[in-house]
C-alpha cells in the first residue's frame, strides 16, 4: 500500500534529476536525534521499502524509469542520494548506503529496501591532512572554514549560526577525524552540531 500524498519519496544518482518513487513505498523510517542531552549527534538514518514486482528497483532492467539512460546507469546503486519530504517539509536528506532485495518462495512480492545516512556521514569520513589551524576565528567561522577546506559547499554549512566563542591555535595531524574535531569545536560554545532535514 502505497504512503498517504503528503509524502514524496525521491531518489537521485550522478547527474540524474530527482525521481519520483512515492508510488512504490511501503514504509519509511527515519532516526535521528540524541538519546541524551549531552551526546554528540550521530549520522540520521533512513530505511525505505519499496513493492519491486515489476522489478523497477532491479539495477540490470534497463527498460526501469530508474536506468539513467543518457548516463548509461542505474539510479539504484550505493551512493546515490535521497531525500523524504511531507507536506512540503524536507524530512532527511541523504546517501544511499545499501540496496537490498528479496521475493517470496513463488517470485511474487518482490521488495527493495533503501538504507541511508544523512551528511554527518560524510563528515565522519573526512581526515584531516595537518596542519595549524592558526586564525582567531569565531566557532561558526571555524566550522565553516573547515568544512570548506575538506570539500564541502556553502550549501552544506549554510545552518551553521550563532557561534560567540572566539578560538586561537588548534593543531591537528593528519588522518585525525574532522567530524570529532567539530563537535569539540561545538562544545567549546556550548552547541549543538547535526545535520538539519535538508
Amino acid at each position: 500500500m502505497p504512503l498517504p500524498s503528503p509524502y514524496l519519496v525521491e531518489l537521485q544518482f550522478g547527474s540524474s534529476g530527482y525521481v519520483d518513487v512515492t508510488s512504490y513505498v511501503k514504509s519509511v523510517s527515519i532516526n535521528k536525534g540524541i538519546s541524551r542531552q549531552l551526546d554528540d549527534y550521530s549520522a540520521g538514518t533512513l530505511s525505505i521499502n519499496f513493492v519491486n514486482n515489476d522489478r523497477t528497483f532491479d539495477p540490470l532492467n534497463t527498460s526501469s524509469v530508474l536506468w539513467y539512460s543518457t548516463g548509461g546507469y542505474t539510479i539504484v546503486q550505493p551512493g546515490g542520494k535521497v531525500r523524504v519530504t511531507t507536506a512540503g517539509v524536507r524530512r532527511f536528506t541523504g546517501f544511499i548506503q545499501n540496496w537490498d532485495f528479496s521475493f517470496d518462495e513463488a517470485g511474487f512480492d518482490g521488495q527493495a529496501q533503501l538504507t541511508a545516512l544523512d551528511e554527518m556521514f560524510q563528515l565522519s569520513n573526512a581526515v584531516f591532512t595537518g596542519g595549524t589551524q592558526a586564525v582567531i576565528e569565531g566557532t561558526s567561522d571555524r566550522i565553516k572554514r573547515t568544512m570548506k577546506t575538506y570539500g564541502f559547499t556553502a550549501a552544506d554549512y549554510a545552518g551553521v549560526t550563532g557561534g560567540q566563542t572566539l578560538l586561537g591555535l588548534d593543531e591537528n595531524n593528519a588522518g585525525d577525524n574532522v567530524l570529532s574535531y567539530l563537535q569539540n569545536v561545538a562544545r567549546s560554545e556550548p552547541g549543538d552540531f547535526f545535520a538539519n532535514s535538508s
